[in-house]
C-alpha cells in the first residue's frame, strides 16, 4: 500500500512539475515586456496614431536592431508602454512563485525517490516503519491513529547492514533515509563516507579515514548497489564525515557535502553476496 501511494505522489508531482516548467517557460518574456515599455516610453513620439504596432529602434539589441512591438490601437503610447510594465509585474510574480513552487515539487520527488528505494530495501518491520515514519513527517502519509488506551510502543531503531573488506575492516550501510541519518550522524569526522552520485541510496560509512585500496573499493561497491543505480556504471563520491553537513529542516537522509572524490563503480550481486558472508 505504501508503494501505490508513493508511486501515485510520484505520478502527480512530474504533472505538477511539468505545469509548473510551462509557467517558467511563459514567464521568460517578462524582459522583452519590460523592454517594450521603455521603448515605448523613450520613443513614443515616433508611434503614429491608430496603428497597432510598430518597429522601434532597440537600444539594448548589441546589434542595434529594431524591436516589433504590438500595441493596444485604443491606447496613447504612454498608457500603452504601461500595459507593458504591467504585464512585465504579473510576469516577474508568477516567474518567482513558479521558481519556489518548483524548487519544493523537485524536493519532494527527491524525498518520494528516496521512499520507494528505501521500501524496496527494507527487510524487517523495523525499516518499514523508518519509511512510514519519514513520510508521515513530509506530510505525505497521515500518522495512524492511536487504537483504544493501550500504551504506545517506544519506537524501536532500526539497524544498518554491516559488510566487512577483505581486510576484516567493517562497513556499515544504511538501508533507509532514517538510517542515513543515524549512521552519519554518529560517525565520527574522520571516517570515511560514501554515497552514491546525485540519486537515492544509502550512506556508507568505513570507520577509518585512511581506508586500504580493497577496503574503499568494497565500500564503494555497497554504495553503488545500494543505490538506483543498482551497481552499473554508478558514480560514488567520497569523502571524510566532517565534510558532510545537514541543513536545517531538510528531510531525512538529505546532505550536502564537499572535498569529494569521484570512482565510477560497477558490482554485481555475488561480489556483495560475498561480502555478506564475510560479516
Amino acid at each position: 500500500s505504501l508503494k501505490h501511494l508513493i508511486k501515485s505522489c510520484l505520478e502527480k508531482d512530474e504533472k505538477k512539475l511539468s505545469l509548473q516548467e510551462e509557467e517558467l517557460s511563459a514567464s521568460a518574456r517578462m524582459e522583452e515586456y519590460r523592454i517594450a515599455g521603455e521603448l515605448l516610453t523613450a520613443q513614443g513620439y515616433l508611434v503614429p496614431r491608430g496603428v497597432d504596432s510598430v518597429s522601434l529602434p532597440n537600444f539594448y539589441d548589441p546589434d542595434g536592431r529594431e524591436m516589433q512591438i504590438e500595441l493596444d490601437v485604443a491606447l496613447t503610447p504612454a498608457q500603452n508602454a504601461q500595459r507593458y510594465f504591467k504585464r512585465y509585474r504579473k510576469a516577474r510574480s508568477a516567474q518567482q512563485i513558479a521558481k519556489e513552487q518548483k524548487e519544493k515539487t523537485m524536493q519532494e520527488i527527491a524525498l518520494l525517490e528516496q521512499a520507494l528505494f528505501d521500501l524496496n530495501a527494507c527487510q524487517t518491520e523495523d525499516d518499514l516503519r523508518d519509511v512510514r515514519r519519514t513520510l508521515e513527517a513530509a506530510g505525505i502519509v497521515k500518522a495512524a491513529p492511536a487504537k483504544g488506551t493501550k500504551k504506545k510502543e517506544p519506537n524501536r531503531e532500526s539497524k544498518p547492514l554491516c559488510y566487512l573488506a577483505p581486510d576484516g575492516t567493517e562497513i556499515f550501510v544504511g538501508k533507509n533515509s532514517v538510517q542515513n541519518d543515524r549512521l552519519t550522524g554518529a560517525a565520527r569526522g574522520n571516517d570515511t563516507w560514501l554515497h552514491a552520485k546525485d540519486m537515492p541510496g544509502s550512506h556508507v560509512i568505513i570507520r577509518t579515514e585512511s581506508p586500504a585500496p580493497e577496503t574503499l573499493l568494497s565500500a564503494a561497491k555497497l554504495a553503488a548497489w545500494f543505490s538506483k543505480g543498482k551497481g552499473v556504471q554508478v558514480p560514488v563520491d567520497y569523502t571524510l564525515r566532517k565534510f558532510v553537513k545537514k541543513p536545517g529542516g531538510t528531510p531525512p537522509g538529505f546532505v550536502i557535502y564537499t572535498n569529494q572524490r569521484t570512482l565510477i563503480i560497477n558490482t554485481t550481486e555475488g561480489e556483495i553476496a560475498a561480502m555478506i558472508s564475510k560479516a
